[in-house]
């Protein structure tokens, strides 16, 4: 990657040495820039050496030459004194009139906005760069102003300069040719009596001692927002980033920009929703929403759920993420198993087949071994009662087993049957009590093999599109079983009755959700939220692009972040709105005596024994009967 970016600067500065080269030759043969250099024009050209041999030595230098400087300035002798002895070798740009040169260099301006210093020599307002568009995007620039006729304060104000982060200006303020042209910043948060913004504030004349580092020529231009008033694009329904009132709003995003406008001296205002009530999407070559009002720069930021992806950072500036989350699903608790099951759930299904081979192996031992002693005294049916008494804890013929194998097998019988009969007894006590719920689904792969349908609140997320569209197999066919629920003032109420109706999972921001099913009284009691989320990402606020004071956001939210105050602020806010109960919390029961439904199953197994036994006294009453009519024949 290193190396690839070293050859596309080296086959830049080739082909710009080239143009230079071009132009000097043109030059000298139309001698339409040499002219003998008057002491005004020799300042300048001593200012720009100074600043490419001080505050910007450690920088590759574009110089840009507006055609308007033509008549009024000595470009050779500039690039003779640029590329003398191991003075800096900048990149030389040259901006003529026409248009189709213009566009052929415009793509260079991308390429010259990272590390390199932009020298602007212009003497008129350069009507090319209104048409560069994001294209001109330098982090530094210097405008110079070689023409003592005319005032570049106007062209301070255009936005295409503004959008730098350290800007300055060189310009003459006097027809003195012994004075040296004088050094302006650009403060736009700060304004005059009259109320007017400082575009240009003078720092005094230019002088290589005054100016020798980088941070005296360019200084912090929003070290303070002087008390501005920034325009939110929001949503008030975001719970936990921005929820409450427009006048007092609350949320984690909400404390992070009351704690930034504490340290820069900014406030700012909120807003209900957006016009188009979109929460923020490209749209036919369109933003719509939140982020179509921060694109067209109606507004100054978004504060809302936003994470950080590629199609949104082509558009805009983002700062610094604070928090990481992804999109949850919450469904409705499946209902409890019939009690009547209950009987079985104090052993898993092996400790029941283990009880089963175990009589199925004690009965027939006991019988076989009290045959082969001295004087048998059970049968077969003695034995299987012996055994299976012992498990219902109940006493009998243990009389019977006299000789020492039979009793040596039986005792070792009824102390397994002891610890069996009292573990059954103790589980069976807590399950008779509280219900036992289904194995709950936890995992995307379980949903998307459930018959779950998925709706969500169409308010213009991704969420949707990117199901749909999704590579791997579960995500998709969650994506085409989707149903989008109108983004209306009764939308997410139906959102959430869909999942109390059983057939549908709701998804939403994870915390959103938390907080949607706990406001609502029977939601919390019969749903859950999974704890797996998709699209998981980092959030972040978004700016209009090449906003210059995104890194001042930065600095702050990082401070926040690293001392864990956002972290702090999210978990209280949560402990405080979230009162949804955890299952565990749901199974509990109070200190009540049992019910009918709690008994289900000993008085099924009551009446299936009891009819059971009806059966058999009817087979034996038929039994006998046809015994005594067989006898009297």
């Amino acid at each position: 990657m290193i190396q690839c970016t070293l050859a596309l600067w080296i086959a830049v500065l080739l082909a710009s040495f080239a143009h230079a080269a071009t132009t000097a030759l043109s030059i000298m043969a139309g001698n339409e820039l040499f002219h003998r250099p008057d002491p005004h024009s020799l300042a300048f050209v001593r200012g720009i050496v100074e600043v490419a041999e001080g505050p910007l030595s450690d920088q590759w230098i574009v110089l840009l030459v507006d055609s308007s400087i033509e008549q009024v300035f000595p470009v050779l002798p500039l690039l003779r004194e640029l590329h003398h002895g191991d003075n800096v070798h900048p990149l030389v740009l040259s901006y003529p009139v026409v248009q189709n040169s213009r566009q052929e260099q415009l793509p260079l301006l991308s390429i010259c906005s990272g590390r390199c210093a932009v020298l602007l020599l212009t003497g008129a307002l350069p009507e090319w760069l209104q048409e560069a568009g994001d294209a001109w995007a330098p982090v530094t620039i210097l405008v110079v102003n070689v023409n003592t006729s005319w005032d570049a304060a106007a062209l301070m104000e255009w936005q295409q300069i503004q959008k730098s982060t350290s800007l300055a200006l060189m310009q003459s303020v006097s027809h003195n040719e012994s004075l040296p042209p004088r050094v302006f910043t650009s403060i736009p948060f700060s304004k005059t009596c009259k109320g007017k913004r400082r575009f240009r504030t003078s720092m005094g004349p230019w002088n290589k001692i005054r100016f020798a580092l980088r941070g005296d020529l360019f200084p912090d231009r929003f070290q303070t927002f002087d008390g501005e008033v920034l325009q939110v694009a929001n949503e008030m329904d975001d719970f936990p980033l921005v929820y409450g009132d427009v006048k007092a709003g609350q949320g984690t995003s909400v404390k992070i920009l009351e704690c930034l406008g504490s340290w820069l001296n900014f406030t700012f205002t909120l807003q209900l929703r957006a016009k188009d009530k979109k929460w923020g999407k490209f749209v036919n070559g369109t933003w719509t929403g939140l982020l179509g009002e921060v694109h067209r720069r109606e507004k100054n930021l978004t504060i809302n759920y936003f994470t950080v992806v590629e199609e949104r950072l082509k558009n805009f500036d983002s700062t610094a993420p604070y928090f990481y989350e992804g999109f949850g699903f919450a469904l409705r608790v499946p209902p409890p198993l019939p009690a009547w099951i209950s009987l079985t759930y104090p052993f898993q299904p092996l400790v029941w087949a283990s009880v089963l081979g175990a009589l199925l192996v004690v009965i027939p031992a006991l019988y076989f071994v009290n045959r082969f002693a001295p004087a048998p005294q059970i049968s077969f049916q003695d034995a299987a009662v012996i055994v299976c008494r012992s498990l219902l804890r109940q006493s009998g013929k243990q009389h019977l087993v006299t000789d020492g194998a039979t009793r040596v097998l039986a005792a070792a019988w009824w102390a397994g049957a002891l610890v069996l009969a009292l573990s059954y007894t103790c589980n069976l006590i807590a399950v008779l009590t509280v219900p036992v719920f289904p194995p709950l689904i936890s995992t995307i792969q379980a949903l998307a093999n459930s018959g779950y349908r998925v709706a969500m609140v169409d308010y213009g997320e991704f969420v949707p599109e990117a199901l749909v569209t999704s590579q791997d197999p579960y995500l998709k066919a969650l994506g085409e079983r989707m149903d989008l629920v109108p983004c209306d003032e009764h939308g997410y109420g139906k959102l959430v009755q869909l999942a109390l109706e059983g057939r549908h999972a709701i998804i939403d921001t994870y915390s959103y959700l938390r907080n949607l099913v706990s406001k609502d009284k029977r939601a919390r009691q019969e749903t859950y939220v999974m704890t797996e989320q998709v699209y998981s990402g980092t959030l972040a606020f978004f700016l209009p692009k090449h906003t210059p004071w995104t890194s001042k956001l930065d600095q702050g939210i990082r401070s926040l972040v690293e001392a864990g105050l956002v972290n702090k602020w999210y978990r209280d806010i949560m402990d405080q709105k979230d009162n949804s109960p955890s299952l565990s919390t749901r199974t509990k029961t109070s200190n009540t005596p049992l019910s009918l439904p709690n008994l289900q199953g000993p008085f099924l197994i009551l009446g299936f024994g009891l009819l059971l036994g009806l059966v058999v006294f009817v087979a034996e009453v038929g039994t006998r009967i046809r015994a005594f009519v067989h006898s009297l024949l």
